[in-house]
């Protein structure tokens, strides 16, 4: 009860076996947010005695359509027979990763991408084979989460005033962004039931720059971050802030050594779920470094 997850695991009266692929679950109160955790590493159904090896053909153990399997040297999601709520189309796919750093589009692109953000989307457009041939694009609603966090060694974590400041100049290059962007700034998006939910945006105190310098370094990972953190925005809110932003935008595989850089800011973004605060505890380890 000690885990990061004793928040569900509270309002879980009892759970029992009720056949050999179904388990029943009691619960004292409604907690629509169980739901989800269930298909997560951190509070899932899993067989009795099972650990996470990183070895295993199969490390992830999940609910979900699809389960994830190393097949000699590659990875693929091969249907997952236990999953009953909707039809799986597509019985196998296989996973291939770009080792790019800027991760910019290879040359060659493939047959189908079922699932791209708006700024990958815009690279595919300039790629020359995508003009030569006939791709059907389909738009789908989706929203990406992006946190920002203070580094524990930064100077923000004891300089209120500080902190005001760098809230501050994040809250404007977001509302920017996103007006000259496809995207929409979310609030009250993530349902009600759901810990987390908002049906507003939080107040952010105003912040009036005092007219010193001072310098702000963050680190994000590369290609997500690229636009948002564009050269146009940093000069624009270093003139209105008098701040000197710099940047370390890496790929994820080079987050590591974010420690050796000493940022006063880490940003991390993803797709989809993770509705809950505590839901991302388990990626703090990663990109915090």
């Amino acid at each position: 009860m000690s885990s990061q997850s004793k928040s569900f695991l509270s309002d879980i009266k009892k759970i029992s076996t009720t056949s050999p692929t179904e388990v029943t679950i009691e619960l004292n109160k409604p907690n629509v947010a169980i739901l989800k955790v269930l298909s997560r590493d951190q509070l899932g159904i899993v067989p009795d005695g099972w650990t996470f090896d990183i070895k295993s053909s199969a490390p992830f153990i999940g609910t979900g359509p699809y389960n994830l399997v190393k097949i000699d040297a590659s990875w693929f999601l091969v249907k997952n027979i236990f999953f009953k709520r909707n039809k799986i189309p597509i019985e196998k796919w296989r996973l291939i990763y770009f080792n790019d750093k800027n991760f910019s589009i290879p040359s060659t692109l493939p047959d189908v991408a079922p699932d791209i953000t708006n700024s990958v989307l815009k690279q595919v457009y300039l790629n020359s084979e995508f003009k030569s041939h006939i791709y059907d694009v389909t738009p789908k609603f989706g929203f990406t989460q992006t946190t920002f966090w203070v580094h524990p060694t930064s100077e923000l974590f004891q300089n209120s005033e500080k902190r005001k400041l760098a809230q501050a100049f994040l809250n404007e290059i977001i509302a920017d962004y996103c007006t000259t962007s496809d995207c929409s700034r979310a609030t009250g998006m993530i349902p009600l039931g759901i810990m987390g939910s908002l049906n507003q945006l939080p107040t952010i105190p105003p912040y009036k720059p005092n007219k010193v310098f001072q310098n702000i370094k963050i680190a994000a990972p590369a290609g997500i971050f690229n636009d948002l953190f564009s050269p146009k925005n940093i000069e624009k809110i270093s003139r209105k802030y008098y701040v000197k932003i710099k940047l370390f935008l890496r790929s994820p595989g080079e987050l590591k050594q974010m420690q050796s850089w000493n940022p006063d800011i880490v940003a991390g973004s993803w797709a989809g779920g993770f509705n809950d605060p505590t839901g991302f505890l388990s990626l703090l380890s990663g990109i915090l470094g």
